[in-house]
């Protein structure tokens, strides 16, 4: 997916990806890490991360404590 946003994207583009680390059966994967590690190595540069705060966190038994997700803000050379 990201190989085809950065052959897609127009030099100077930005490209934005919201993804979060998981844990599946006590295991977690760095889902956040890898993503700008193969962004990178693809010839994005990765500009920041920023988090994004969710409006509603379903399921949380701390309701009023608002949810966030990170956010990979990367940009494709000039």
């Amino acid at each position: 997916m990201l190989a085809l946003q950065f052959a897609a994207l127009k030099p100077g583009a930005f490209n934005i990806v919201n993804i979060a680390d998981v844990v599946i059966k006590g295991e977690k994967y760095p889902l956040l890490h890898w993503t700008i590690e193969e962004a990178t190595s693809l010839g994005f540069t990765h500009q920041r991360t920023d988090e994004f705060v969710m409006p509603v966190r379903v399921g949380s038994p701390d309701d009023d404590e608002p949810a966030t997700e990170p956010v990979i803000v990367m940009q494709k050379p000039a």
